[in-house]
């Protein structure tokens, strides 16, 4: 499996709206991993976003905290978070998201470098401290991982570029203020500014839209934005959780593609397609 980052510029430049599903590690899916990530790339999604989960999820809406508390009630420890994460890796390329406590504590032994042998090449920490992304980014890239970093609403765009040249993998834009998941306003176009800010300092680099991606809707609204695709949580954990089957997730990513007829590649014909490796 290539690296998420590489993944994720190749198939923009082809053109590709990217979509990029979240997964929660859970010791009682992992048998089916595969399964329900083979689905998932069938229907167009290009990466995966491992969660690792946490009693205090700050940035989560009650969807992926009540399924976090969930897989904590089921005991999943570290060694299930890798072996979701090798499991992920023979399917899609893999980021981690974690908060900062469940790579410190005990029993995570050496986590960046145990990541990147079961296969992630991103690492995405929503409650890390500025002061300390640069040690922890380059610590990350020495395992060939890369630190994604976070924009959202509000940004100056002092703030913008500054994210811009430190960011790896991709960027992570926080389409609107609060939590994950329903509720809330859909992306926003004042973000717009950003965006085209995050493009003229590092042109290369793919732009996400995070929180309360749900539907068709929500991705055109992001993609008008100008970004390269979308990550999904919420609303696809509400399907896993409610047992509904292969058929509602493969609709879903099949409908969060669909903002390709409204992103930022059908408006930039500069770009030069790339082919994926056969």
């Amino acid at each position: 499996m290539i690296p998420l980052a590489q993944g994720l510029r190749q198939a923009r430049d082809r053109g590709e709206f990217l979509v990029v599903p979240y997964l929660l590690a859970d010791r009682r899916r992992t048998p089916t991993v595969r399964h329900r990530l083979g689905i998932l790339r069938e229907a167009g999604a290009h990466a995966v976003e491992v969660g690792i989960p946490f009693s205090d999820p700050i940035a989560d809406g009650p969807i992926l905290a009540e399924a976090a508390a969930r897989s904590l009630e089921h005991g999943t420890g570290w060694k299930d978070v890798l072996a979701t994460v090798q499991a992920a890796a023979t399917v899609l390329p893999v980021a981690v998201m974690s908060y900062v406590n469940p790579l410190l504590r005990d029993g995570a032994g050496r986590p960046l470098e145990e990541l990147a042998e079961a296969g992630a090449s991103a690492l995405i920490v929503p409650d890390l401290a500025e002061d300390e992304a640069r040690a922890w980014s380059d610590r990350a890239r020495s395992h060939r991982i890369d630190l994604v970093r976070f924009l959202a609403p509000g940004a100056d765009p002092d703030r913008a570029r500054t994210v811009a040249r430190s960011a790896r993998g991709f960027l992570y834009l926080v389409s609107r203020y609060g939590i994950t998941g329903r509720g809330g306003s859909n992306p926003a176009p004042p973000l717009k500014p950003l965006v085209e800010t995050v493009r003229h300092t590092a042109p290369d680099l793919p732009i996400l839209a995070g929180f309360g991606i749900r539907d068709a809707t929500t991705a055109r609204e992001a993609a008008r934005l100008g970004v390269d695709g979308v990550i999904v949580g919420s609303a696809l954990e509400e399907i896993w959780s409610n047992g509904d089957g292969d058929d509602p997730a493969r609709k879903l990513v099949r409908a969060l593609a669909s903002g390709r007829s409204q992103s930022a590649f059908t408006r930039n014909p500069t770009r030069n397609p790339t082919r994926m490796p056969q």
